[in-house]
C-alpha cells in the first residue's frame, strides 16, 4: 500500500512518488474498496494505477463501517452465499472483466484474525461466500481477474493445519498470502517478517496448498534491520514467495497504530529497502505464457495475461551473501538457493497517512451456477 495516513485513496502521483523513493517500479498496487455505501467496482483507483504502469490488487472489505461487530457487515456471507448480492456482485465482475488488464482480487483481508467483521461467521460460511464470488466472475468471463487468500501469520489459528479452515481450494484460489510484520508489541522485541518466516511461520503456510504461489501482502513497521533481513531472505530462504508489498503508511493520531511504516520512515530504512529491493530478482515485469519476452502488464494481451515473471540473470546478489545478510538459516524441506523466478515488487502506497497497491492462473474450473 502507498498511501501513508490512515485514509483510502489511490493516485498515479503517489505511486510515482513511492517508485522514486524505492529506486525500483511497483508492479502491485495494494488498496482497499470498502463497501460502506455498496458494491461497486472502484474504477477511478484502478485506472490511476494503471497509468502509473502497475497492476491493481483490490481488498473487497464487506463492511458498512469499520468495526468488528457482525452487525457491521454490508452483507454476511449467508446472504451473498444465498445469492442476494448476485445483481451487484455481477455487475462489478463485469466491470472488471471490462476493464481488460490483469487483476487480483481478495476477498475477506487477514480472515483468520478476530478483529474485522468477516471473521466472525467462521470459516464454513465465509469459504462458502468466497466461492460464490469467484463462481459469479468465472460466469461473466473475467479471466483477467485471480484471487487471493489472505491471512495474518501470528495468529495461532494458522498453525496445525488451522489456515485450511478458511481455504477455499486450490480449484478457486490463485495465491496465498499473509500479513507478516512481526513487530514488537507490549514492550517485547519482536520477530520482524524475517523472524515471523523463519520461526516456522512459512512451512505453516506453505501446507496450506502444496502448488499455490505464496505472497507476504503486509509488512514492515519502519525497521532497517527487520527490512534488511527481509528482502535478503525471501529470496534465498523462501522459494515459494512470488509476491512482497510493504506497507507504506504513517497513520497518524491512531494509539493503535504507533508505527511509521514508510519506507522513508528514517534513514537507514530507506537505504536498507532500496539495497534489497536492487536485487533483480525484485520485479514488476511479467511475461506470457511460453514466450520469453519481457512486457510491462499494460501490453499483455487479456486472453493471455500470465502473472509469472521472467526469471532474470542475478550477478550481484548471490545466494551466499543474501543468506549471510539475513542471518537466518533454510526452514526444514528448503534449501538456501536463488529463487528460480522473479518476486512482484508490490505496495500499499500512502505517504502521508493515507492509502494505494500486488499477484498470480485462473482455472477452468466451473459450477451449475453458471447456468441460472
Amino acid at each position: 500500500m502507498v498511501y501513508t495516513s490512515g485514509n483510502e485513496q489511490v493516485s498515479t502521483q503517489m505511486i510515482n512518488q513511492f517508485n522514486s523513493l524505492a529506486g525500483k517500479k511497483i508492479g502491485l498496487c495494494y488498496f482497499s474498496d470498502n463497501w460502506y455505501k455498496g458494491i461497486t467496482f472502484p474504477l477511478p483507483q484502478c485506472q490511476q494505477i494503471r497509468a502509473a504502469g502497475a497492476v491493481p490488487f483490490i481488498r473487497m472489505q464487506n463492511w458498512k463501517k469499520d468495526s468488528k461487530n457482525l452487525s457491521d457487515m454490508f452483507i454476511t456471507h449467508a446472504n451473498i452465499t444465498a445469492g442476494k448480492a448476485d445483481a451487484a456482485l455481477t455487475t462489478y465482475a463485469q466491470a472488471a472483466k471490462n476493464f481488460a488488464i490483469p487483476l487480483l482480487i481478495e476477498y475477506g483481508v487477514e480472515i483468520n484474525g478476530n478483529w474485522f467483521p468477516w471473521n466472525q461467521e467462521g470459516p464454513n460460511a465465509f469459504v462458502s461466500a468466497y466461492r460464490h464470488i469467484i463462481d459469479i466472475f468465472r460466469c461473466v468471463g473475467a479471466h483477467n481477474v485471480k484471487f487471493a487468500l489472505h491471512l495474518d501469520l501470528s495468529e495461532n489459528n494458522i498453525a496445525n493445519g488451522g489456515g485450511r479452515k478458511w481455504y477455499p481450494g486450490d480449484q478457486y484460489i490463485d495465491c496465498i498470502g499473509v500479513s507478516a510484520y512481526g513487530e514488537p508489541k507490549n514492550g517485547g522485541l519482536g520477530f520482524g517478517c524475517a523472524g515471523s518466516l523463519k520461526n516456522d511461520g512459512y512451512n505453516r503456510l506453505a501446507s496450506i496448498s502444496a502448488t499455490k504461489p505464496l505472497g507476504i501482502f503486509e509488512w514492515g513497521f519502519g525497521n532497517a534491520k527487520d527490512t534488511a533481513d527481509t528482502l535478503a531472505a525471501i529470496p534465498t530462504l523462501y522459494p515459494r514467495i512470488k509476491i512482497i508489498q510493504i506497507w507504506h503508511e504513517h497513520v497518524i493520531g491512531d494509539k493503535s497504530e504507533p508505527y511509521d511504516r514508510r519506507i522513508n520512515a528514517n534513514p537507514q530504512n530507506l537505504a536498507a529497502y532500496r539495497n534489497g529491493i536492487a536485487n533483480p530478482v525484485y520485479t514488476n515485469i511479467y511475461s506470457c505464457p511460453g514466450s520469453p519476452v519481457r512486457m510491462n502488464p499494460l501490453t499483455i494481451p487479456v486472453a493471455k495475461a500470465h502473472l509469472t515473471p521472467v526469471a532474470p540473470k542475478d550477478t550481484k546478489h548471490t545466494p551466499a551473501n543474501a543468506a549471510v545478510a539475513a542471518g537466518t538459516t533454510a526452514p526444514q524441506g528448503d534449501t538456501a538457493q536463488q529463487s528460480s523466478s522473479p518476486i512482484i515488487h508490490g505496495a500499499m502506497v500512502d505517504a502521508n497517512g493515507h492509502e494505494t497497491a500486488s499477484t498470480a492462473p485462473i482455472n477452468s474450473f466451473k459450477t451449475n451456477m453458471c447456468a441460472k
